[in-house]
């Protein structure tokens, strides 16, 4: 079944230009100058890879010149010849290194071969800097041997561990609530013991009521015993007054029937 695929900058279209570069290298055994040509061309305006491989993908649009060129660079030279372009720099810069050393010490190597080696440093360092330049976006880099069973298992992972974590932060809901319910239910038994006692103070007991009227009847008696306490008390200060009042009056009868007597006798 033909697999057509929009454009090579999609996540498909990398995939297949990795997928080329395998197919390139291993199965069909070509050199690495061959593979870079091969796949630029595929990048910058081949539709039909199938002229260079075996595969049933058709490229609807190319991308051109410039967007090729760039992802060419990206997928296939920044990801697979990296390596081999840091190598010829370090190669390059050792080169050079050596030529100036030994010039220094010898006339043997001519101001030409000193120049040519540091052109072609200064060429690796620019190749090098125009790789890095267009390296590839990490959210974009494919793991070449990630499958589809195993991206499966990560989502259902990822998943998992998402209900898992919904599943805690409902059972701390649930426990929030049962706490909730808990103060709720406190709360209506102090408001029932509140209305309670609130009915009790507006319409007082029978058992109240009874004491109350105990209460106003020894008030009552009480009152009675007071005033005839009283009365007894005036009572007998009258009967004293009285006494004292004939003690007094037998004294002075006395004292005058003396007189009297005392008088006579004189006579």
């Amino acid at each position: 079944m033909e697999k057509k695929i929009e454009t090579l900058t999609s996540l498909d279209g990398r995939k297949f230009l990795h997928e080329l570069y395998k197919k390139l290298k291993y199965e069909n055994e070509l050199s690495g100058l061959m593979i870079l040509i091969i796949c630029w061309k595929v990048c910058v305006f081949e539709k039909n890879p199938s002229k260079f491989v075996k595969t049933d993908v058709t490229i609807l649009h190319k991308l051109g010149a410039w967007k090729g060129t760039t992802l060419w660079i990206e997928e296939i030279v920044n990801r697979h010849f990296y390596s081999t372009i840091n190598s010829f720099v370090y190669f390059g810069a050792a080169i050079l290194l050596v030529l100036i050393g030994v010039r220094k010490f010898s006339d043997a190597i001519s101001t030409e071969l000193v120049i040519g080696s540091i052109i072609f440093e200064a060429s690796m360092l620019l190749l090098i800097f125009v790789v890095m330049l267009f390296s590839p976006d990490e959210d974009l880099i494919i793991d070449e041997n990630e499958s589809e069973e195993s991206i499966l298992i990560q989502e259902i992972g990822e998943i998992g561990t998402d209900f898992a974590t919904a599943v805690s932060k409902l059972e701390d809901v649930s426990l929030e609530l049962k706490n909730f319910n808990n103060s709720q239910a406190e709360l209506i038994n102090k408001l029932a013991e509140a209305t309670n006692n609130i009915s009790k103070a507006v319409s007082p007991s029978d058992e109240f009521i009874y004491n109350i009227k105990q209460t106003n009847e020894q008030l009552s008696n009480l009152r009675t015993q007071i005033e005839s306490l009283t009365e007894s008390t005036r009572s007998i200060r009258e009967k004293d007054i009285r006494f004292e009042i004939r003690r007094e009056l037998e004294n002075l009868l006395i004292d005058r029937v003396r007189d009297n007597d005392t008088t006579e006798k004189k006579d």
